[in-house]
Formats: structure tokens, C-alpha cells, sequence
């Protein structure tokens, strides 16, 4: 009884702690959170609609509303070194600190266009992109040089002042070698970031890497999520945004993994009707902020382990329905929104014993007796080729 107690309260506690983004208080803002930049690990600023910027000193245990001078939408935030920072936003907003985001200067770019991306380096070149063209300014955006493209420019990412990679509107990805004056096609997709000038990663498909500067992308592993963006920590773990599907569901986080000895894996945690995770950004391995909203309020949330929650209780609200639970006789699983054919389920007691298992199922409703079980504690798992989900069962 004493064993069975003990390992029924180390499930218990396992099942209550694995929420890796923990949502973080910011006070009362009034306000969608839309990007977020970690300048350490501690100090972090966001900034959203209505002209906010949130910044924080102690990993956001507390937050002081910085003033912007403006009531625009603020759509992107980066800092090319511990104190100089950019932010833009619609109708041509351009922020700029110098004192690591303790107070903001607006500059006249003299634009009026809706900036989508940015990307400063070192202490004076910044890059702006909107619509057809690319904005260059190598005096910390006092002058810009502006170049107009044959294509609708999105987000943009330059490693050097003349290296630098856009994603394209019809899904591609171009690079170019010369400060952003000139651009050629390269076989990438509109969802990637680099680590280093050598070494970045795209998701098309799944996630592909390039250790030749984007020339050439080999396929890592398969996918069929479509992601709105990437962030790469390192060369083995990718984190992704994920476009929600037509009918809502499917927004939310994945992490992607790949060794040579496990292969490629892609863990997803979904956000719920109510609240939606619009960008995030890590500062090491292990921590990261996401940004968005939670029942129409701007919202933060932090991640203090570098993983993704594997008892998934989200994923299991918007895409499986297991009922009833507690349960006595039997218990349902609906699969109809999740979209894979073939599925393995398993159940599993306290000890780890293995009391359920059925292996490529097709079929979308699976009644399950549990009659036969001891009342007790269960862990029923279910498992595709991409994902996998796990809930607590109370048979009684």
C-alpha cells in the first residue's frame, strides 16, 4: 500500500507541474501583445497594440509600462546589442532606445507604409522591409536608403550588413549578398531563421537545414503543420508559431528535434479557443517568452525548461474528447478532429504496467471496457507519428 501511494503522488505531481508556458501577470494592460525580445534572460521587453511597451527586470515577476509617445500598433521589437533597440509598427512607426528600453524616441523615417520587418546590426545599420521594398539605414536611422523590389518582401533577417535572407509572399525565400540592394531565389521556404552565416533552418513541408549559408537545405524530418514562424536555438532544436486551420483549431507552439540516434520529433502544445501565442523568442536552451492574448487581454507567458508539455491537457481539449472520466465500466476516445488516419493507444497503471494497447487504429471512435480495472490511477496515452498525447484516467 505504502508503494502504491508513494507512486500514485509522484504521478499525481507530474501530471500538475508539466505546464511549461507559465502565463505570467503584467497587470492590467489593455492591449494585444504582438512581439517580445529577451535582451538577457531577465530582462525582457514586449510590445503590443495601442502603442504599449512592457518591459521587465527580474524575468517578469514584475513589469513597468514604458512610455512610447504613440497610440500605434507596435509589430516588431529587436535589439542589435544590450542597449540599442528598434521597434516598428503601422504607419511608418519607428522606436529607438539607446538606454536598453528604458525610454523610446520616435524617428521620421518620412514613411507612412505599414512596416512588417526589422533587423538591426551593431550600433548604426538597420533594416526595414515593407511591402515592395527594403529599407537601409547605416546611421542608426537618421538617412535611409531605400530599394525597391519585384516582390512583396516579408519578414527579413540580415546576419551581416551584406548577408541577409527574406521570406517572399508566395511562400519562397531569397537571400542576398550585397545589403539587401539585390536578391536571387534560394531553395528555402517563408518560415526560417539562421543561428550563424552558415547554418539556418526552414520549415516546408517539415524542417529542413542549410549549413552552406541557404545555398542547399537537406530534409530533416516531415511535417504537415503549416508554421508562421521559426525560431532556432541551436543545431539540433527548433521552435515554431503555428497558423491555426480554417475552422480555428491548431494554433499554438511546436518544438522540433532532431539527433542522429533518436531521429526527427515534432511536440506540439495547442492554445485554446480563448487564447492565442502570436510570437516568442528564447534566450537560451531553456527559457524562452511567448507573446499574445488570453480572452482578449495582451498576455506573457515563460518557459523555464526548454520543452513542451507532453501531457498536453489543450491538445486534448480542442482535439480529442475522452469521456466519461472518472469512469467505471468503460470509456470513449473521439478522434474526428484529429487529422491522422492511424493511431496507437495505451494504458498504463502507477507502476508503469502496460494494461491497454492497440496499435494502427483507423478508425475515429474507440470504446475502451474498463470494467476489469482496478479503481486506481491510469495514464491513458495516445500516439501518432508526430504527436504524442497523454491524460490522466480515474477508474472508480
Amino acid at each position: 500500500m505504502k508503494t502504491f501511494l508513494t507512486t500514485f503522488l509522484l504521478w499525481t505531481f507530474h501530471f500538475n507541474c508539466t505546464a511549461q508556458w507559465v502565463e505570467l501577470n503584467v497587470g492590467n494592460v489593455s492591449a494585444t501583445f504582438t512581439d517580445v525580445y529577451a535582451i538577457t534572460p531577465d530582462i525582457v521587453v514586449v510590445v503590443g497594440s495601442n502603442g504599449t511597451i512592457l518591459k521587465t527586470t527580474d524575468g517578469g515577476a514584475t513589469w513597468q509600462q514604458k512610455t512610447s509617445g504613440t497610440n500605434r500598433y507596435l509589430q516588431k521589437i529587436r535589439f542589435s546589442n544590450s542597449n540599442i533597440g528598434y521597434i516598428i509598427g503601422d504607419q511608418g512607426t519607428l522606436l529607438k532606445t539607446t538606454d536598453g528600453g528604458e525610454s523610446w524616441a520616435s524617428i521620421n523615417t518620412g514613411y507612412s507604409e505599414y512596416f512588417a520587418s526589422l533587423s538591426p546590426l551593431g550600433d548604426n545599420v538597420v533594416y526595414i522591409a515593407y511591402e515592395e521594398h527594403l529599407l537601409r539605414s547605416e546611421d542608426g536611422g537618421i538617412t535611409w536608403q531605400n530599394y525597391p523590389l519585384d516582390f512583396y518582401i516579408g519578414d527579413i533577417q540580415f546576419l551581416t550588413r551584406e548577408i541577409g535572407y527574406s521570406s517572399k509572399s508566395n511562400g519562397g525565400m531569397l537571400k542576398s549578398e550585397n545589403g539587401g540592394e539585390t536578391w536571387h531565389d534560394i531553395a528555402g521556404s517563408s518560415s526560417f531563421h539562421f543561428i550563424n552565416n552558415t547554418t539556418g533552418f526552414c520549415y516546408m513541408g517539415g524542417l529542413k537545414k542549410t549549413n552552406d549559408g541557404g545555398e542547399n537545405f537537406i530534409q530533416l524530418g516531415y511535417g504537415s503543420k503549416s508554421l508562421k514562424k521559426i525560431f532556432a536555438i541551436n543545431d539540433n532544436t527548433v521552435w515554431g508559431i503555428l497558423w491555426p486551420t480554417i475552422n480555428g483549431i491548431g494554433a499554438g507552439i511546436v518544438k522540433m528535434s532532431y539527433n542522429p540516434e533518436n531521429g526527427y520529433t515534432e511536440s506540439y502544445e495547442y492554445d485554446s479557443e480563448t487564447q492565442k501565442k502570436l510570437s516568442f523568442y528564447f534566450s537560451n536552451e531553456k527559457l524562452g517568452y511567448a507573446v499574445g492574448y488570453k480572452n482578449n487581454r495582451g498576455t506573457v507567458w515563460k518557459n523555464t525548461t526548454g520543452e513542451i508539455m507532453t501531457t498536453n491537457e489543450t491538445a486534448i481539449k480542442n482535439l480529442i474528447s475522452i469521456y466519461p472520466n472518472p469512469t467505471s465500466n468503460e470509456v470513449n476516445i473521439d478522434l474526428r478532429k484529429l487529422s491522422t488516419d492511424n493511431v496507437d493507444v495505451s494504458i498504463v497503471d502507477v507502476t508503469g504496467g502496460l494494461i491497454y494497447l492497440k496499435s494502427n487504429i483507423s478508425v475515429k471512435q474507440i470504446k475502451i471496457n474498463t470494467s476489469n480495472f482496478v479503481k486506481g490511477l491510469y495514464v491513458l496515452t495516445i500516439k501518432t507519428k508526430q504527436q504524442k498525447f497523454s491524460q490522466k484516467l480515474i477508474v472508480k
